[in-house]
Order: C-alpha cells, then sequence, then structure tokens
C-alpha cells in the first residue's frame, strides 16, 4: 500500500508560525502510511499534484483549484466560504433552523463595507439597533448591549462591546470604533448574550462531536484562550450532544472533516449559537485533556482517502 502525499497549505506566516502543528500531523501520518508536507498559498500551484490537502488558509479558492482536479480536499469549498464568514454562517442557520426555538441565534445587524461606515445613515442604523436592546433591557430587566465585529476575524481581536450603559455618548462612541477599528470591513452588530464571559467550544471530527471544553474569560467579556482566557474541559449533556448534532447538520455534517463550534450558554442555560470555527486550532483541547486530536483526526483520514484514492 503506498504513501499518499498530503500539502497542508497556509499563508507563509501562518504556516511558520503552525510548524509545530504540522509537525503533529507529520508525525501522527507516519503510522498511517500518509506524508505531510507544508505549502504556503504563495507556492501550491507551481507544485506537483499531491494524494490529498488540507487547506489551513481560509480561502476557497484554495479548495476550488484541488477539487477542480478531483484531488480530496479539507474543507472543501463550501465550508470554508461559509466557516469564515459570520454573516453567511448565519444566514445559512436561519434557513435551516427558520422558526424553531432551539436553534438560537442573537439578533443581527449587517452592514457591508460597500457602505460608508462613517457615515450619518450607517450611524443612525447602528444607533437604533442599540436603543431597540436598551428597550428590550428596560422590559426584560437584564443588560442589552451590543456587540460590533468584523465578518471574517478571528481570535476576537475584532470584537468590540457598545454598553447600554454609555448610551448618553453613544454616536460618540460608534464614530471612535468605526473609524479605528472597521473602517471599509464588512461588519455585524450582534446582540449581547449575557454568558459571564464564557463559551463552549465543541471539537467535530468527520462530522461528529469529538469533545468540547469550556472557555472562560478574564476581566474582559471575550473568552478567547488567545485573550488569556482560562479552558477546562466540558461534558456535554445528551441534551445538549442531540442538539449540537442538528448543528454539525445544519453546518455540513460529514463534510466538518476537523473544525470546532462556538456556543454562549445564556443565563437561562440554553446554547446559543456564536460561530462556525472551520479553520480550527487544537491547542486548548490539548491544555486541559488527554485527547489527541490530531492522532484521531489523521486516522480518520488516512481511512478515508484508502477508501477513495486506492
Amino acid at each position: 500500500m503506498r504513501e499518499l502525499t498530503g500539502y497542508m497549505i497556509y499563508h507563509a506566516a501562518e504556516g511558520q508560525k503552525n510548524n509545530a502543528f504540522v509537525s503533529m500531523f507529520q508525525h501522527a501520518g507516519e503510522a498511517k502510511g500518509l506524508r505531510f508536507q507544508l505549502v504556503t498559498r504563495e507556492q501550491y500551484r507551481q507544485l506537483p499534484d499531491p494524494d490529498f490537502v488540507l487547506n489551513r488558509t481560509r480561502d476557497a479558492k484554495v479548495s476550488q483549484y484541488y477539487q477542480q482536479k478531483k484531488i480530496p480536499v479539507f474543507h472543501e469549498a463550501d465550508i470554508v466560504e461559509t466557516g469564515n464568514d459570520k454573516w453567511k454562517t448565519l444566514q445559512l442557520a436561519k434557513r435551516y433552523w427558520k422558526d424553531s426555538v432551539e436553534g438560537k441565534i442573537p439578533d443581527t445587524l449587517f452592514l457591508p463595507r460597500s457602505c460608508d461606515h462613517t457615515e450619518k445613515q450607517t450611524i443612525q442604523q447602528i444607533t437604533e439597533w442599540h436603543t431597540k436592546r436598551i428597550k428590550e433591557c428596560d422590559r426584560s430587566g437584564r443588560k442589552q448591549d451590543v456587540v460590533i465585529k468584523t465578518v471574517d476575524g478571528h481570535g476576537g481581536s475584532e470584537v468590540c462591546l457598545l454598553s447600554s450603559e454609555r448610551s448618553s455618548n453613544t454616536t460618540e462612541a460608534l464614530c471612535e470604533l468605526l473609524q479605528t477599528k472597521f473602517l471599509h470591513r464588512d461588519i455585524l452588530c450582534q446582540q449581547w448574550i449575557d454568558s459571564d464571559s464564557k463559551d463552549i467550544r465543541v471539537y467535530v471530527v468527520a462530522g461528529q462531536i469529538y469533545a468540547a471544553v469550556c472557555r472562560q474569560g478574564e476581566h474582559d467579556f471575550r473568552s478567547n484562550f488567545s485573550l488569556g482566557g482560562k479552558v477546562s474541559e466540558y461534558q456535554l449533556s445528551e441534551s445538549q450532544k442531540s442538539l449540537i448534532a442538528r448543528w454539525i447538520d445544519c453546518l455540513g455534517g460529514e463534510k466538518l472533516a476537523m473544525a470546532g463550534i462556538d456556543f454562549l450558554p445564556d443565563r437561562d442555560g440554553r446554547l446559543v449559537f456564536n460561530e462556525l470555527e472551520e479553520m480550527v486550532g487544537s491547542r486548548m483541547l490539548y491544555s486541559c485533556t488527554d485527547l489527541d486530536i490530531v492522532r484521531d483526526y489523521t486516522a480518520w483520514l488516512a481511512e478515508c482517502l484508502r477508501k477513495s484514492i486506492v
């Protein structure tokens, strides 16, 4: 049985940053007859065709290139495109869940980069959205702040909170945010979910729940591990597993080869969908569990590829 060669394609800087991660795949692949090779986004078209590809660029065009050549690529272009555009992900979720109360999604306002975010009309749109949240706060007795984020941001660095407690200078705060962080970017204004700065990351391998961790933010509403949040293993209940299985089906099913789905646990104990992490990392999982997701994912890849290639 011949060895199969796979490219792990990254943007150059990301490839250097994730060199240890690539090495983990190379080590795991040795026992399964898979040879992983680090390739940059800038050079992949110049190289001989591999047997398979792990696209780690967040660029759907890379996946399309190999799909046209009938070469297995993880993930395929539709998953890459949806998983790296928060607005497209939410639109997909809305179509899937329709009026179901189970698939809870934050209320969201989308503002494309085609509009000038500093124009009075845009400021007014967000201000009205913010005012609506404050009115809901008055009725429910809970804060209804607004989260503003870019549709393609990662790691929490492009996420800001507009507090209902600052309603007296909302316009001033908005202008500052829009002119510094969000100029010429597609952005979302989203209902803030009171999750006590926690979120649940569910790891998915081969379209199945693999594991879950809980991230707890410290001194920040964001819970991202890269921003100093603490992480611990999280045991899903049977009802949560059932709900998440439907979310996996919604977001790609078996086409989710190795991905993450993030949820915010609200004060009523419900899991509110946050986002799909198509190019999921594994540092958090290794930091708080004995699981070896790279080994297990590689084993699944080997089985999957032998069936489709050999």
